[in-house]
């Protein structure tokens, strides 16, 4: 069997289909600039096998990434990670910022922006954890009694 040019690619069919992109001649011009810096934005994005920043050995073991939320201005990206951390990058710079590790006692399953610098965690040790991107050597607070791990 021989190569084709029409080989079906399902990650490149999955990300057109999340990007959603139509022709921006298409659009109105309310749209069309929101459009262009989405598609700058993504297509500079790789795939990469594995993550070392740096090969600094303080941060590149955080397991899978279970989740990731923007700040509400676009401006930061923290994601959840299972070996209870969390890490802080800047999108456009495609960056690590700021990271923390044992943020809580368990997997981070959940982040989520409250505003532009606020964020909550939350974890399989049961509790929602509240952090400040400005601050990220400890939580500012530490919401308790839920009697089985949490998901947002």
């Amino acid at each position: 069997m021989g190569t084709s040019e029409a080989t079906f690619e399902p990650w490149k069919w999955l990300q057109k289909r999340e990007i959603g992109f139509q022709k921006t001649e298409l659009r109105s011009s309310k749209f069309r600039n929101k459009d262009l810096l989405l598609e700058g934005l993504y297509s500079s994005m790789v795939v990469v096998d594995s993550w070392e920043p740096g090969k600094s050995a303080s941060h590149t073991h955080h397991g899978g990434v279970f989740n990731f939320d923007f700040s509400t201005d676009g401006s930061i990206l923290v994601a959840a990670c299972e070996r209870q951390s969390i890490l802080m990058f800047d999108p456009l710079s495609r960056k690590l910022i700021g990271y923390k590790n044992n943020a809580h006692d368990d997997c981070v399953n959940c982040v989520r922006f409250l505003d532009t610098r606020t964020f909550a965690t939350c974890s399989d040790d049961t509790t929602v954890a509240l952090w400040d991107t400005r601050f990220l050597k400890t939580r500012f607070c530490t919401l308790k009694g839920h009697s089985n791990r949490v998901n947002f």
